[in-house]
């Protein structure tokens, strides 16, 4: 969901083709009259996007659905990087799986990982190796 203020419309994105029309209209409704009951309780700008219109692209990337997908994550991500929100720059399964071997290296290399061992005993692949 995005509640876009910039061009005063609400979006949604869904990566798995699985919601109605109507079932999205109603989603971002709620969620634009909670988002404006939160700005008014917390006295921050007009509370405007209730009055907010759905819209948005018409195609945009989605998954293929092939057994169970775990992927609506990073295309959540994928949306977020592609969309100014009047368009959506076009990317596919494979901008996904690169999204996914970032989000994974960041995880096992991040200093909150305490499994992780010390980065001087990571081992490199034989194939990186070769590049060295």
């Amino acid at each position: 969901m995005c509640l876009n203020v910039l061009h005063s419309n609400l979006n949604l994105f869904d990566s798995l083709n699985l919601t109605s029309h109507e079932d999205s209209e109603r989603m971002l409704k709620n969620h634009s009259a909670n988002f404006s009951t939160a700005c008014i309780d917390a006295n921050l700008f007009p509370p405007w996007f209730s009055q907010f219109p759905f819209k948005g692209p018409s195609k945009y990337p989605q998954e293929h659905i092939i057994g169970l997908s775990v992927d609506c994550g990073f295309y959540s991500i994928a949306y977020m990087d592609a969309w100014d929100g009047l368009h959506m720059k076009d990317f596919d399964q494979k901008t996904v799986i690169e999204y996914k071997k970032i989000v994974a290296y960041k995880i096992y290399h991040s200093k909150l990982n305490r499994i992780c061992p010390d980065n001087d005993t990571v081992r490199v692949s034989p194939k990186r190796q070769k590049k060295n």
